[in-house]
């Protein structure tokens, strides 16, 4: 139906955006997701899919423009994502990790430090259903390292810095994450730990 045409051409239109970056595409990827979902009931088996694409391209126009209402938006569409997840869904990582990341940037935002709190638990109960051999693991626990450090930047609790070193002190972490730029990224922000600890 027109539900499924616009879902795949949200897909093709995000994918095209992340080899181009053309910002009309990014544009365009959130107008035919949008669409998608008001024509999909809830549940339905594409919903979730159509959530994520949407999420992507709200945070992608975040980083572009930085409209803050776009991580608004991104907060509620990741909510309805992660209410189709339950626990023990193998999907739900998904939807969990772009809800934390916007909530620590409303955080940075506005400075409410319930966004955080949230954000940080919510990176901690994911973690805890995924094995750690898991491909998502090694960018929960690196997402959750950085807003620790985050925290105790702002806070000064030392036990918030050390919890963060023993996640980016995983072995398997480079391993897992297999592109240079995420490597070099881990290894500055596990650097930066190391300085402000010892």
């Amino acid at each position: 139906g027109r539900a499924a045409i616009l879902r795949n051409l949200s897909i093709a239109l995000i994918c095209r955006y992340e080899y181009f970056c053309r910002t009309d595409d990014l544009h365009a990827t959130i107008k035919a997701a949008t669409l998608s979902l008001s024509l999909q009931p809830t549940p339905s088996p594409g919903r979730l899919l159509c959530l994520s694409t949407l999420c992507i391209a709200l945070k992608q126009r975040f980083v572009v423009f930085g409209e803050i209402s776009d991580i608004a938006q991104l907060i509620r569409i990741a909510r309805d994502a992660l209410a189709h997840c339950q626990l023990g869904h193998p999907q739900r990582w998904h939807a969990a990790d772009p809800l934390a990341a916007a909530l620590c940037i409303n955080y940075r935002w506005y400075g409410y430090l319930g966004d955080l709190e949230e954000a940080i638990e919510l990176w901690r109960a994911t973690l805890r259903c995924i094995p750690q051999t898991h491909v998502g693991s090694a960018i929960l626990r690196h997402n959750l390292a950085c807003a620790l450090r985050i925290r105790y930047d702002d806070l000064g609790d030392l036990s918030d810095l050390d919890e963060a070193l023993s996640l980016f002190r995983g072995s398997d972490l480079p391993s897992l994450l297999n592109t240079l730029s995420t490597k070099l990224d881990i290894a500055s922000s596990y650097g930066e730990c190391l300085q402000l600890r010892f």
